[in-house]
């Protein structure tokens, strides 16, 4: 073992010890390389000494317990207080509860579209920032027909990152971090049932925005 550390619940150092340079420590992530220490959180900074965040949350973090699966703390725009007046300390870290939850913020669904000459508008999705940062996916018939006959049920498919999926315009569809969570589950279960033949491909039936619906909708997003 060349790098070895000890931190409290909230990412205080109590032991460290390194043989490799390293920049990124407690859950995983990127310290700034400031003296401060800071933690590079892409919305905001963390300070783990103090177990705060540096900036205000832009949204007022609730604590849904049966949310807690997806590895961080539920946030909503809307300020509500839901009986938890920690909820209503816009500098806290996970409502002060590290144990259970992470807080690593930044990650969010895009609703991209993209023009193709002669085949229309393709409409793919896109995650930005997070673990899952910049990966996109999109749904098309496997054929490849440039103008597949809008009444057959056609092969499909769910591609990551081709050039067909990239170069769009992008919009950010949540502002939760952690529906991303939700919508990658739907996205590599489409993947499966495409490939297996159990979900397919019909023109202004069942294509690529009818599959972004899909995958967004039953998150609880829409656009």
């Amino acid at each position: 073992m060349r790098n070895y550390y000890i931190y409290d619940a909230y990412g205080k150092f109590l032991y460290k010890y390194e043989e490799v340079d390293n920049h990124y420590y407690y859950t995983g992530q990127e310290k700034d390389g400031s003296p401060s220490g800071f933690y590079n959180l892409r919305n905001r900074y963390y300070y783990a000494n103090i177990g705060r965040f540096t900036q205000e949350d832009p949204v007022i973090q609730i604590n849904e317990s049966s949310f807690f699966g997806c590895g961080a703390v539920n946030i909503t725009p809307i300020f509500e207080y839901q009986d938890n007046p920690e909820a209503l300390n816009p500098y806290l870290y996970v409502l002060n509860n590290p144990v259970n939850a992470t807080d690593i913020t930044g990650e969010k669904v895009q609703f991209c579209s993209k023009y193709m000459v002669g085949r229309g508008f393709h409409v793919y999705l896109r995650f930005e920032g997070g673990s899952y940062g910049g990966r996109t996916f999109g749904f098309r018939q496997r054929l490849n027909i440039p103008f597949p006959p809008p009444f057959i049920w056609l092969p499909a498919v769910v591609e990551e990152d081709t050039p067909v999926n990239s170069g769009g315009y992008c919009v950010s569809v949540t502002r939760n971090d952690c529906k991303d969570e939700c919508v990658m589950q739907n996205i590599m279960k489409s993947a499966i049932e495409a490939a297996v033949g159990i979900k397919k491909y019909k023109l202004n039936v069942y294509d690529c925005y009818t599959w972004t619906a899909e995958m967004l909708h039953s998150c609880g997003i829409g656009w």
